[in-house]
């Protein structure tokens, strides 16, 4: 992660109040330990049924996991099947209708109500974005455009994804233990 860009960035911002500051940083040296923006009731955030990938939606045409869910890995890195940078500013899209609770740098977060009893609520974290269309608190619908994939803090461009419940940590990336998170992939396949 380069640390120094974000932090320059963070100090040239003057419209930034103090509280953002401290949350920005809080991200930045510990990873978002919970979303940013409080969600007042789960009704608030819209039901998906049934939920597709966020590369070549809904069905991940063209694309391959190349770096799967498991320990340490908290996600999943989803890249087109040419490898490399070939998806460089690709279109990422919502997995399903949600609410977005971070939304700042290379990073995105969407929670999202499930139809699921043992998954009623998840939170979708898509990292690594080039740049980012939807702001904090928006409603999302399924499948609408809101980043583009990007390279930011990684040497070759590519999503990585992760699906974690309402109460774990989100955007842990790297982690023995994944308590709290889910196989991505795993995920969408059983909720189509």
């Amino acid at each position: 992660m380069n640390y120094l860009r974000i932090f320059v960035l963070v100090l040239l911002s003057s419209c930034v109040n103090h509280q953002q500051k401290e949350e920005e940083k809080t991200v930045i040296d510990k990873g978002v330990t919970e979303p940013i923006v409080q969600i007042k009731q789960t009704r608030d955030i819209p039901i998906t049924e049934h939920f597709g990938y966020p590369l070549g939606y809904p069905d991940f045409e063209g694309y391959h996991d190349a770096k799967p869910f498991g320990e340490p890995h908290l996600g999943a890195d989803f890249n087109d099947i040419e490898g490399c940078d070939s998806d460089w500013g690709d279109t990422i899209r919502s997995i399903g209708n949600g609410v977005v609770t971070y939304s700042s740098g290379a990073l995105l977060n969407i929670m999202h109500r499930t139809t699921d009893k043992k998954a009623p609520i998840i939170t979708a974290i898509y990292y690594h974005c080039d740049t980012l269309f939807v702001q904090e608190n928006e409603i999302i619908k399924a499948g609408q455009v809101i980043a583009l994939v990007g390279k930011k803090d990684t040497d070759v461009a590519h999503l990585h994804f992760e699906i974690a419940t309402e109460t774990t940590q989100v955007g842990g990336f790297y982690g023995n233990d994944t308590t709290g998170f889910m196989n991505p992939v795993t995920f969408i396949d059983e909720h189509r």
